[in-house]
């Protein structure tokens, strides 16, 4: 069974063939597999293993391990995580997970990623975590420069679209009561 191989792997030296074979396990269709891996990639925390590890995000009982896996390879993880998060064809079932993880890697390179995703996400439910992401950038380390321009620039848009809104539900009151 794969989650047994994945178990026998977990706390030992992981070459080329291991990083292989628990990359397969972790795209299996069960979640009993894919925690298992996640949980044998988070005892031996490699980057060879970081494109398993952003996979594994998206699955709720391998979360925990993927992030302390990504965390624990540290700011050399940071450059992956920007692509992912940007990555429009990754899943959004895994971006959404990445703000949180890049949190935890508090440097001014991080808050500048998170400040571009509120700009350039296409996707509400990442922008958001995006935000609360920085806040608890800020919180776990006050001395990191936020990305202020960005977060002006999307305050300024939330703005925008507030009023933009607030016109067209007075045009649809307007017209509902010129229809009565």
């Amino acid at each position: 069974e794969r989650a047994a191989l994945a178990r026998a792997l977990s706390g030992q030296a992981h070459g080329p063939f291991q990083v292989d074979i628990l990359a397969k396990i972790a795209t299996a269709a069960t979640t009993v597999e894919r925690a298992a891996a996640a949980a044998a990639i988070a005892s031996n925390p490699l980057p060879a293993h970081l494109p398993t590890a952003v996979g594994l995000l998206a699955t709720r009982e391998a979360r925990t391990d993927a992030r302390r896996t990504l965390i624990a390879i540290g700011t050399s993880a940071v450059a992956h995580l920007a692509r992912a998060l940007a990555d429009t064809d990754q899943p959004e079932g895994v971006r959404i997970h990445i703000p949180a993880v890049l949190a935890e890697l508090p440097t001014e390179e991080t808050a500048d990623i998170l400040g571009q995703q509120l700009l350039t996400a296409g996707s509400g439910v990442v922008r958001y975590r995006a935000l609360r992401a920085l806040n608890r950038l800020h919180g776990n380390a006050p001395t990191v420069r936020l990305p202020r321009r960005a977060l002006k620039e999307a305050v300024r848009d939330v703005v925008r679209t507030g009023f933009i809104l607030m016109d067209w539900a007075m045009l649809l009151a307007e017209g509902a009561r010129a229809d009565h």
